[in-house]
């Protein structure tokens, strides 16, 4: 299960890593104006290559607004800062659950994995009219994704538990 908890991680964070470098890699202005619709597949990434695959992952991840996507070498990334920080929080939150394995058993790591996940539900309940702050959306998206890889740790966990108990 620590294996399974590891690889989780690394697809974090390789997502995280194609995130930022698809629109490095891209001649400036390929990517702009990505507006859409999470869950759903909004534009045509086929013939975008490498970039394509990571764009297509944001479309249904994200709704890619322009207003609340960073822009890196003339491009939108394809994900916005949110997304960006609960992708890169999950994957740091996965990491950290290999050294923790043996604690994270314990019946208070779900709920101190719940309270950091609810981080981003109290920054949109006091969002600020006058707009919104990619860096504060970051934050709270790196803080809650924190929580969810270690929530996710934790279900692994149990469930590594729970096979050696029963046997095979």
């Amino acid at each position: 299960m620590k294996g399974m908890t590891a690889s989780g991680a690394a697809i974090a964070l390789v997502l995280t890593a194609g995130f930022i470098l698809c629109p490095l890699t891209s001649a400036p202005g390929t990517f702009t104006d990505l507006d859409g619709s999470p869950a759903y597949i909004d534009h045509d990434w086929f013939d975008d290559g490498f970039q394509g695959v990571f764009y297509m992952i944001g479309d249904v991840l994200c709704h890619q607004e322009c207003d609340r996507c960073p822009q890196l070498n003339g491009n939108q990334m394809p994900v916005c800062h949110r997304d960006l920080g609960i992708i890169l929080g999950m994957g740091l939150g996965l990491l950290l659950c290999i050294p923790l394995w043996n604690g994270l058993g314990d019946r208070r790591t779900p709920f101190i994995a719940i309270a950091l996940g609810c981080v981003t539900v109290v920054q949109w309940m006091f969002n600020s009219p006058s707009g919104d702050d990619g860096t504060l959306r970051f934050v709270t998206g790196l803080v809650s994704g924190i929580g969810a890889g270690l929530f996710l740790g934790w279900l692994l966990r149990r469930s590594y538990d729970r096979a050696l108990a029963t046997g095979p």
